[in-house]
């Protein structure tokens, strides 16, 4: 969970058998992430292993989006980040991960803004795996 001066977040997880449900409510992750804005978290699965990608902090400088995995979708391993910020640049700040998986190739939309010195006008990015 995140929290800040006057906010705590959870991560709130529900399950269906089909997309139009019915949907059953668990009790929230607990990821051993840290960060004021743990929060905005997206899920996709692929051969068996669900993969979440979620923001350390909202629109501030720092943060990165961490990458945990899960069998079952109840108990997750927090890997090595998958983006970080870049400081002093564009990307001084990155949130929002949005994973896809498009035509067999992993993808991951976010979004960046420059050090925080006015309401920052955040910039789309997309960035594709490797592997």
């Amino acid at each position: 969970s995140g929290t800040v001066t006057s906010e705590t977040w959870k991560i709130l997880h529900a399950t269906a058998p089909e997309l139009h449900g019915p949907w059953t409510e668990h009790a929230p992750i607990d990821l051993p992430v840290a960060g004021s804005g743990v929060a905005a978290p997206g899920v996709v699965h692929e051969d068996g292993v669900f993969h979440m990608f979620i923001q350390t902090e909202f629109m501030k400088s720092g943060g990165r989006c961490e990458h945990a995995v899960s069998n079952d979708g109840f108990n997750w391993v927090v890997l090595n980040p998958a983006i970080l910020s870049v400081p002093d640049t564009d990307e001084d700040g990155i949130y929002d991960p949005h994973p896809a998986l498009i035509g067999g190739k992993r993808y991951l939309v976010y979004s960046g803004m420059p050090k925080f010195t006015r309401v920052p006008q955040p910039d789309i990015y997309l960035s594709r795996s490797q592997s």
